[in-house]
Formats: C-alpha cells, sequence, structure tokens
C-alpha cells in the first residue's frame, strides 16, 4: 500500500510539474508574439504611407495578390511573390531600405523579404480625402 500511494504522489507530483512547464511555455510564447509584432512595425507618417501607396499604385504592372489580407507581423506564404518598391523610394523614405511590397485590391502590404513578416499595411481608404 505504501507503493502504491508513493507512486500515486510522484504521478500527481509531475502531472503538476508539467502542467507549471506547459503553463510557462504557453505565457513565454504569447510573450514573444508580442513582442515580435511590436517591433516588426515599421513607424511611417501619414504622409509617407500616401507616397509609398501612390508609388505602389503607379506600377502598371504590378499584380494583386491572391490570397487573405494579412496583419502586420504576419508572414506572407512562400508562394505569394514580393515585388521591388518603386525606384528612389528608399531614398525618400529610408525605413523602407531594403523591403518589398505586395499589393492587394484596397491595400499595399510592405514586406520584410528575409522573413516575410507584413511590416506596415496601408490601407487605401485610409488614404482618401
Amino acid at each position: 500500500m505504501a507503493l502504491q500511494r508513493s507512486s500515486s504522489s510522484h504521478v500527481s507530483v509531475l502531472l503538476w510539474r508539467l502542467t507549471s512547464a506547459a503553463t510557462v511555455a504557453a505565457a513565454r510564447a504569447r510573450v514573444r508574439r508580442r513582442w515580435k509584432r511590436a517591433t516588426a512595425e515599421l513607424v511611417l507618417s501619414d504622409e509617407e504611407r500616401g507616397r509609398l501607396y501612390e508609388g505602389v499604385m503607379r506600377i502598371a504592372d504590378a499584380s494583386v495578390a491572391n490570397v487573405p489580407t494579412p496583419a502586420v507581423a504576419d508572414a506572407l506564404p512562400s508562394g505569394v511573390p514580393l515585388q521591388d518598391l518603386p525606384a528612389g523610394m528608399a531614398q525618400e523614405i529610408p525605413q523602407v531600405r531594403g523591403h518589398k511590397f505586395v499589393k492587394f485590391d484596397d491595400r499595399i502590404v510592405v514586406v520584410d523579404p528575409k522573413s516575410r513578416v507584413v511590416v506596415a499595411m496601408i490601407p487605401r481608404y485610409k488614404l482618401l480625402p
């Protein structure tokens, strides 16, 4: 009987440790996601957003992505082609140097090409007078 109690208490302790470890791991994952989202987004003024949007819209052959629109800090699937920003845009807006864009029906997204993470989203409706 003593062996059974001892075994039962060991199982309880083991389950408690596993549950605690899982809770800690889940909390750490939430913090990492929030930190990643906070550090991923480019800080752009409304004027810079407008210039980016207009510059991209002037590219006649820019294809429109046929996937659901991502949120900032989401990674784009590898099948979504990334396109170069308009020439000279990096000189006007240094924060976008080295980034690419993807055009959607109602917005463009600026993407870090190494990670494919969306770092800025510029919806059309926010730029209308």
